[in-house]
C-alpha cells in the first residue's frame, strides 16, 4: 500500500531530534519557556501545506496550491472555506474549481502565500513573512530557524537593525511575537529577523479563511495599484478573537499576521484604532 507523503512528513516531525545549527527551539515541553509552547497540532491540510512550501526558500507554484485544495482528501476543508467566505473571493460561484482559481489569484499575484505560510529567507537580506505556526515547527525540525531572545534594552542588542526601541517581543499566548535566528541562503552565516510572529491556534484552513475575508473587505475599498494595510478582527469558534494586520497590494494579498494587542496602534488615528479596520478603508 502506498503511504501518503503527508503521513511520512508527520512521522518525521514527531521523531524530531531537536534544533540544529545551535538554534533555541520555538517549541518544547517545558512550561517555564514562555516563548516556546508545545508543538502545534497538525491537520492533513497543514501537512500538505508544509509539503507545498518545500525546502527553506524553495519556490512555491500556484498550480500546486490549486491542485492541493482540489484533492479529494481536502474536499471537506475546501467546502468549509467556500462556505465561510460566502462562496466568493472576487465574484460569487458554487463551482469549487472556480472558487479555488479565485483563491489562487488572491494569494499568488503578490506572492502572499509563500510570504505568509512558508517564509521568504534571504529576501532583502532578511526573513520575509513567516507567520504560520506549523512552518515554525518544521523550521525547528529541519534546523532552518530558531528562537533568539531580543534584549529589553535596545542599546544592548548586538544586531544593529534590532536596536530600534519600539521592537519588543510580545508573548501573549496564543499570539507569539518573537525574535528569530535563521539560515539565510544569501549569507555565509546565520541571520536575524528582529521580530516575527504567529498565532499558535490558527491552522491552514483558518488562515486561508481569515486572510481572504480580510482581503475581501479591503479589496472593495482600495484602488487597483494601491498598497494598503488594515486591521481585521479574526473570530473562530473555540479561538479567542484577535486582530491581525493585512497588507493588500494591487488587489492581492501580500501579508497577514496576528497582533498581540487588543487595541493595536493605528497610525491614522492614535486615539481610535478602529479607524484602521479593513472595513473602514
Amino acid at each position: 500500500m502506498r503511504v501518503p507523503i503527508r503521513y511520512l512528513l508527520a512521522l518525521a516531525l514527531s521523531l524530531s531530534p531537536g534544533v540544529g545549527f545551535g538554534f533555541e527551539p520555538f517549541f518544547d515541553d517545558n512550561p517555564a519557556t514562555r516563548h516556546a509552547p508545545e508543538a502545534p497540532p497538525l491537520t492533513d491540510l497543514d501537512l500538505d501545506v508544509l509539503i507545498l512550501c518545500g525546502g527553506w526558500g524553495a519556490p512555491v507554484e500556484a498550480r500546486d496550491f490549486e491542485a492541493m485544495l482540489l484533492e479529494r482528501e481536502h474536499r471537506a476543508a475546501l467546502e468549509r472555506i467556500h462556505a465561510a467566505l460566502g462562496g466568493r473571493v472576487f465574484s460569487g460561484t458554487d463551482d469549487l474549481a472556480e472558487f479555488v482559481r479565485q483563491l489562487r489569484r488572491a494569494w499568488f499575484e503578490q506572492h502572499g502565500f509563500k510570504h505568509i505560510f512558508c517564509g521568504e529567507p534571504g529576501v532583502g537580506r532578511d526573513l520575509g513573512g513567516f507567520h504560520y505556526a506549523p512552518r515554525y515547527w518544521q523550521a525547528q525540525d529541519e534546523g532552518w530557524a530558531g528562537y533568539r531572545a531580543l534584549a529589553r534594552d535596545a542599546k544592548r542588542r548586538p544586531v544593529a537593525k534590532c536596536r530600534k526601541p519600539y521592537l519588543r517581543e510580545r508573548v501573549a499566548p496564543p499570539v507569539f511575537n518573537i525574535s528569530i535566528a535563521f539560515v539565510n541562503p544569501e549569507e555565509p552565516s546565520n541571520d536575524v529577523k528582529c521580530l516575527g510572529g504567529y498565532h499558535y491556534r490558527m491552522d491552514a484552513e483558518n488562515m486561508l479563511i481569515a486572510a481572504t475575508a480580510a482581503f475581501k473587505q479591503a479589496n472593495r475599498r482600495v484602488g487597483k495599484n494601491v498598497t494598503e494595510s488594515c486591521f481585521y478582527e479574526t473570530r473562530f469558534d473555540g479561538i479567542e478573537p484577535h486582530y491581525s494586520n493585512l497588507v493588500i497590494r494591487s488587489r492581492a494579498i501580500r501579508t497577514f499576521y496576528p497582533l498581540a494587542d487588543s487595541k493595536p496602534y493605528c497610525r491614522k488615528n492614535r486615539r481610535d484604532f478602529t479607524a484602521c479596520l479593513c472595513s473602514r478603508l
